[in-house]
């Protein structure tokens, strides 16, 4: 009977070590995983940023790459120019301070506004300018999936509301969207119009 007692909690031992392991192991797992989501939401705009150079310049599209960067930093100005003018606060900021630093002229950088978002912004903008090179629908999910990790962390860590990312989203998509269909046109256009169309041709007949 005592060789029948130590047994069992010998067995009880080992399952409950087994048990505490394997918590253990989740909960490092769970912390890695929240870790992860969170400096990949926090570079998205970065890495969607060196993905879409990276294509581009993979694929020999520099004129794109050219207007990428131009919209790029025209979004980036936008963004700055709409928080000043907005003045709308993060979550994380008292608003009854908030409004009384804006009342009395306090002067405020643009980077403590909330609406839109720059994140979200940005994600948008090269979503919006992929949309027309891209003819993978893997890689237009990849983009969505980052995006979406982006502004799930922006949330979650009271950066934005969900209206400040929803118009930064969108007017990220619009402005990547025009530049874009903009560099395409640029580019068809240059082709179709070389200038030796209109040349008088030599032989006759020809």
């Amino acid at each position: 009977m005592v060789l029948i007692g130590v047994l069992l909690l010998l067995v009880k031992i080992y399952i409950s070590i087994k048990y505490n392991m394997h918590k253990t192991y989740l909960q490092m797992f769970q912390t890695y995983l929240q870790m992860f989501g969170t400096y990949l939401g926090f570079f998205g705009p970065i890495i969607l940023l060196l993905l879409t150079c990276g294509f581009l310049i993979i694929s020999n599209k520099y004129i794109f790459l050219l207007f990428y960067f131009g919209g790029f930093v025209i979004n980036v100005i936008l963004n700055s120019v709409l928080k000043i003018l907005i003045k709308e606060p993060r979550p994380s900021d008292d608003k009854h301070i908030f409004a009384m630093e804006v009342r009395n002229g306090n002067r405020i950088s643009f980077d403590k506004f909330g609406m839109p978002s720059g994140h979200a912004q940005m994600a948008g903008y090269s979503i919006g300018f992929i949309y027309h090179i891209v003819k993978s629908s893997s890689i237009m999910n990849l983009y969505l999936v980052i995006a979406l990790i982006t502004m799930i962390q922006r949330f979650i860590f009271k950066n934005h509301t969900i209206m400040q990312l929803i118009v930064g989203f969108g007017i990220g998509i619009f402005i990547g969207f025009c530049t874009s269909y903009w560099a395409n046109q640029k580019l068809v256009g240059n082709i179709r119009h070389k200038p030796d169309d209109n040349a008088p041709t030599l032989l006759f007949g020809l």
